[in-house]
């Protein structure tokens, strides 16, 4: 267990993303998904649309517009866009690339 990979800058969310082995990652293709744009302070602010959120009024919906997520670990874009990867792995929660998939995941799916 002391030789699986790791990074000395990863905050403790990004630790639990890659320690917590109740965790079920799934490869997917990344598909956009509606998003909800909101007034705050300082403009305007956009996140995915919830199960949760109910009726919105349809000036606040965006169809499609949540358009890419970002590897929880690295940060690299998964999306549909030209130059990004168009799928990587997801728990229903966080996304990773493939690259830190293969390189921090796969070593725990094999050690247990």
């Amino acid at each position: 267990m002391d030789n699986l990979p790791t990074e000395g800058w990863w905050t403790p969310r990004q630790s639990d993303v890659v320690e917590d082995r109740s965790r079920t990652w799934q490869e997917e293709v990344f598909q956009p998904r509606d998003a909800v744009s909101f007034r705050v302070k300082d403009g305007t602010m956009i996140r995915p649309k919830e199960i949760g959120d109910g009726d919105l009024p349809e000036d606040s919906l965006i169809r499609g517009g949540w358009d890419h997520e970002h590897c929880a670990l690295c940060w690299q874009t998964i999306s549909r866009h030209t130059g990004h990867e168009p799928s990587g792995y997801t728990d229903g929660n966080e996304w990773l690339c493939r690259a830190c998939y293969d390189k921090y995941i796969v070593p725990r799916i094999t050690t247990n």
